[in-house]
């Protein structure tokens, strides 16, 4: 069928598609559209001048949605025409110029191209932007409450207030500010962490640490590690361990056939079958390392010592369920081939344990004995003397604290409200002080001749431990045997220790700086220490530190003198131009001075790390190579 049309009434009409024909029937004309265009675009400027908002934006609205809504009843329309005529197997090419304009007016056909196009694709556009403009009128800013138009990019408020464009931008700026400012904060935080855990986010991590982490993030969904190596393997484990994320699933990741020693700080979560799991994946263990293995059982331990037939070496922390007929089992059943036995934490280890220990592991090279509380007198601690192949020592926090004559006072009997309130301002009420007893025959009262001495760790036991095995101790620690005195020193350590490397006498607050001081003068038998450890011997002043420089001045690595408040700038000063140092704590250290920390940093060339925490004469101020960690300054802040 023909499109053509003759002129009628002096118009030109080109060729109309459906949609227009539908327009045309159901009375919709391009005047009439144009005619409510000007209508809004005069409301709109009437709606401006007055600054308020009124009906006619509603009634502009109704507009707008009858408008729309004849759009779409329209395109329904024609696409329901086009379905048809493609069913019929017409052409439908003329259906695709749903856009032509009429120009009532004579103003030529709207064919493609034409004027008639282009006005009406301007007119299009130009609806759409009045349409955005106009969105929601003429509004107050709500800071500085100016009027404004508002439009689709006005920017609003928490509270759906709207700003103008000049506070939007401050605002914007404002966040930006507050932002980069958040950033700071949380970068000066991270630097801050990796500071106290000896980390250097300054430097750019390998590919294979980026690697690890990467594993250690998606550990989830890991199947199987690999052969990685048992040095990646004990970090990612360590990396677990340290987040608290090993779990029984996890735990299968690291049980190789293969693998001759495994490292597990953390086995808090562990099940009493997933502990049992490792003796049965890994029979060529090793060294076995578990940390925190509370929930370790009897059975677990006895399934080691058969299953495990070449393990040398067993860390165990917090093993608290095993008793002690099992411990004298599985020395019993380990026997000779154990060279290495480390416990802490426990109370089920007495006299008797210890006895069969040494009885039936006479090859043992390293034993720690840490916080076993239920030792009871010094008999046991002498046994160790019969391990002749002894070379690493640790014996620390032994027994209960209240069982150890000369540990300190007596607890005193707390004061009741009635004698608090008796006190006057001129006369205080005498209070009679007595121990605190709960079990009367554990206590011992201090300078009573006949009550029995149940002190662990006492100055004969260790010096017949040293006179026997001393001259092949590489490391000797005794923190927390508050009861050593000065005879240790120098009957034990001095004429028999040659060979020692390690020292640590943390909290032996009854050795003098005296007899610190004669123990490194003219000691010829011992070419020098490389760790040593003061802390809290408080006795200690410049007279031990100068001697310590002046004999292990080439090998110190690691000193700890924390706590020492007899020592002066004079006894610091002794510590400038030591080559090794690399680690020292001066932790409530009063003397320490920013002038100390620099002369330190400056003369001692393998300094990285300095602890600093109690000394208020420390300043922002000290200025040390970059690099080196200064930590626990009074001026640092997150």
């Amino acid at each position: 069928m023909s499109r053509r049309r003759g002129r009628t009434g002096g118009e030109v009409r080109g060729p109309n598609s459906a949609l227009t024909e539908f327009l045309r029937g159901q009375g919709i004309s391009a005047n009439e559209i144009r005619a409510r265009h000007l209508e809004r675009q005069e409301q709109r400027l009437a709606m401006e001048a007055l600054g308020a908002r009124g009906e006619e934006q509603g009634v502009e609205a109704e507009n707008r949605e009858e408008d729309l809504e004849n759009e779409v009843r329209a395109r329904a329309e024609a696409e329901k025409r086009r379905n048809r005529k493609r069913k019929r197997g017409e052409s439908d090419s003329d259906d695709e110029d749903d856009e032509d304009f009429v120009d009532t007016e004579g103003g030529g056909a709207g064919g493609a191209g034409g004027p008639g196009r282009l006005r009406s694709r301007r007119r299009r556009q130009t609806d759409r932007n009045e349409e955005e403009l106009a969105l929601d009128g003429v509004d107050n800013c709500a800071q500085c409450k100016c009027r404004f138009t508002v439009t689709v990019y006005t920017t609003q408020t928490a509270d759906g207030k709207v700003l103008c464009r000049k506070c939007s931008a401050s605002s914007k700026e404002k966040k930006s500010a507050d932002a980069a400012q958040l950033a700071v904060r949380r970068q000066r935080k991270k630097l801050a962490e990796a500071l106290l855990d000896g980390k250097d986010l300054l430097t750019i991590p390998s590919l294979q640490d980026q690697c690890i982490a990467t594993v250690v993030k998606y550990i989830d969904d890991v199947e199987a590690l690999g052969d990685i190596g048992a040095i990646n393997l004990q970090k990612i484990s360590r990396i677990m361990t340290r987040n608290r994320r090993l779990t029984p699933v996890i735990l299968k990741l690291f049980l190789d056939p293969l693998s001759r020693d495994i490292e597990l700080w953390d086995c808090s979560s562990l099940t009493h079958d997933s502990l049992q799991s490792i003796a049965s994946f890994c029979p060529h263990l090793e060294k076995l390392v578990l940390g925190m293995c509370g929930q370790l059982k009897n059975e677990n331990l006895l399934y080691y010592a058969t299953n495990l037939p070449n393990l040398k070496s067993i860390y165990l922390d917090g093993p608290f369920l095993i008793n002690k007929e099992t411990w004298i089992t599985f020395f019993e059943a380990v026997g000779p081939r154990l060279e290495e036995f480390h416990v802490r934490s426990t109370h089920r280890i007495d006299e008797e344990v210890i006895a069969n220990l040494v009885i039936n592991c006479p090859n043992l090279t390293h034993l720690t004995f840490h916080r076993l509380s239920n030792i009871k007198g010094n008999t046991a601690i002498h046994l160790i003397a019969d391990l002749a192949h002894l070379e690493h020592l640790e014996l620390s926090y032994l027994g209960d604290d209240y069982s150890q004559a000369g540990t300190g006072p007596p607890p005193v009997r707390p004061v009741t409200v009635e004698e608090e309130v008796g006190r006057d301002m001129d006369e205080t009420p005498e209070v009679q002080v007595q121990p605190v007893a709960e079990d009367p025959v554990d206590v011992v009262a201090v300078g009573d001749p006949d009550a029995e001495d149940l002190t662990v760790v006492t100055d004969d036991a260790i010096v017949a431990i040293l006179n026997k095995v001393g001259s092949q101790l590489k490391t000797l620690i005794l923190d927390g045997c508050s009861a050593l005195t000065d005879r240790t020193i120098t009957a034990g350590i001095r004429p028999c220790c040659g060979e020692l490397t390690t020292l640590s006498l943390t909290l032996l607050d009854q050795i003098t700086d005296e007899a610190v001081a004669d123990l490194f003068t003219d000691w010829t038998i011992n070419p020098g220490l490389v760790k040593v450890s003061f802390r809290r011997c408080i006795g200690l002043g410049d007279s031990a530190i100068e001697a310590l420089v002046d004999h292990s001045r080439d090998t110190l690595v690691d000193l700890d003198l924390n706590s020492l408040q007899f020592v002066t700038s004079r006894g610091l000063s002794a510590l400038k131009g030591t080559p090794n140092l690399t680690t020292i704590d001066l932790g409530f250290v009063r003397s320490t001075d920013d002038r100390i920390v620099e002369a330190l940093d400056r003369s001692c060339p393998h300094l990285a790390r300095v602890e600093v925490y109690g000394a208020p004469k420390v300043t922002a101020a000290c200025r040390i190579t970059p690099g080196r960690k200064l930590i626990g300054r009074q001026s640092d802040t997150i």
